[in-house]
């Protein structure tokens, strides 16, 4: 699985399953998307 796919899940889990805030799901997308960047940009390999 993609690791864009990975993040979109994983928030529609917290959405719908835990029921977090709309502010927590928001940071949670842009905290994963800046260590997404920081990966890519390090060449890292991420599997999920």
């Amino acid at each position: 699985m993609e690791i864009a796919a990975t993040i979109s899940s994983f928030l529609t889990h917290v959405r719908v399953e835990k029921g977090l805030s709309s502010n927590t799901v928001s940071a949670y997308r842009r905290d994963l998307v800046k260590f997404d960047e920081f990966a890519r940009k390090r060449k890292l390999m991420l599997e999920a």
